[in-house]
């Protein structure tokens, strides 16, 4: 059922995503739904989290996909809370980009400012853990939507400054990639 739904989480097909969820004979949605918020199978913490966790953030994800702000913030502010997501460093930067683009959507670019921030620190740390070259080379090709978006909010809140930064730090980890690619600095 994961591969389905990521497949169609891919695809943007957000109505499929639930209905998947809604027809998955395995659980009932709402069961799911109240064992995950309750934390009711996260005793032990067994592979049941790390196999629900990307459920959770597929569902939320379709939510927002489909304009449904209110049931994703929550589902989203539930999924943040969990302390296990932050374990999990792709899903939570993702978390924490669509949250801010909720708060942003709403008219909230102070939040939204915010959870950029810890998506960048998500991603920023991350990448401190690569060991090799190979492995940092493209690492934020598609992390950029997160600077992209911070850029943005600070820029809609007038602090000129603090846009610049992060303008820069992107600039910055995106050239250390490509020197780190390169091996022959002689002149032709």
């Amino acid at each position: 059922t994961i591969a389905l739904l990521k497949a169609n989480l891919a695809l943007g097909e957000y109505q499929k995503v639930l209905d998947i969820f809604a027809a998955d004979s395995k659980y009932d949605l709402r069961v799911f739904l109240d064992d995950f918020f309750s934390g009711a199978k996260f005793q032990g913490k067994s592979n049941w989290v790390w196999s629900q966790i990307p459920r959770l953030y597929i569902y939320s994800r379709a939510l927002l996909g489909l304009g449904r702000k209110v049931e994703a913030r929550t589902s989203y502010a539930r999924l943040l809370a969990e302390e296990l997501t932050q374990s999990n460093g792709e899903i939570y930067w993702l978390a924490l980009l669509d949250r801010g683009s909720i708060a942003n959507a709403e008219g909230h670019a102070k939040e939204a400012a915010e959870y950029f921030v810890r998506a960048v620190d998500v991603i920023e740390a991350q990448r401190a853990t690569l060991n090799t070259e190979i492995d940092k080379i493209g690492f934020l090709g598609d992390k950029q939507d997160a600077y992209a978006s911070i850029v943005g909010a600070y820029f809609r809140l007038g602090d000129y400054e603090k846009a610049l930064e992060y303008v820069e730090r992107s600039k910055a980890r995106a050239l250390v990639d490509l020197l780190a690619a390169k091996k022959d600095f002689a002149v032709a």
